[in-house]
């Protein structure tokens, strides 16, 4: 396992060809009178060639405004990526977002999201965040990660982050 930051000329358009974003959700969290409740809700999320090209120009394109990639390799394949947005926010400018953490499907429950979450909280701490915002994927297994991790709900919510994603779980963690 080889974990490493992308930069721009890493951004090949071939680079998410053998990344399987595929889940089947079953479960999501849900905010109901002020209470978590477990749903039951049905759907598939995965990426096909031309979501892949289209993340791929996302990505060149936060990387160009500032934000820090993290790559999880193994045998020289994509096993996983982060994305660290370094802009600081909040009352206190304390929180950086971590935007996305993904491990390919035949490489989950390896440990593979947590040495890139480790890696993207030492990057975070490194650039003078105090803490981690995480508008995260409200699906039983996200959840299930983050709270391993000790991410809490968040104390702050960045509204714009919470309004773009409405079901989304804001989440922190304390770096």
């Amino acid at each position: 396992m080889e974990i490493r930051e992308l930069f721009y000329e890493d951004m090949k358009e071939d680079m998410l060809d053998g990344f399987n974003r595929y889940q089947e959700v079953t479960q999501c969290w849900r905010r109901e009178s002020g209470l978590w409740v477990l749903k039951d809700i049905f759907y598939i999320d995965d990426w096909n060639s031309d979501e892949k090209i289209q993340r791929i120009n996302s990505m060149k394109n936060d990387m160009q405004n500032g934000s820090r990639f993290f790559a999880c390799f193994i045998n020289r394949e994509l096993a996983g990526f982060s994305h660290l947005r370094t802009s600081l926010f909040g009352k206190h400018n304390e929180y950086m977002n971590l935007d996305k953490i993904h491990a390919s499907k035949d490489y989950r429950n390896a440990g593979i999201g947590k040495e890139l979450f480790k890696t993207t909280c030492a990057a975070a701490k490194q650039m003078g965040a105090k803490k981690l915002y995480i508008s995260a994927h409200s699906a039983l297994e996200p959840m299930a990660f983050y709270r391993k991790l000790g991410c809490i709900d968040a104390v702050e919510i960045n509204k714009e982050l919470a309004d773009d994603e409405p079901f989304d779980c804001q989440l922190e963690y304390v770096l």
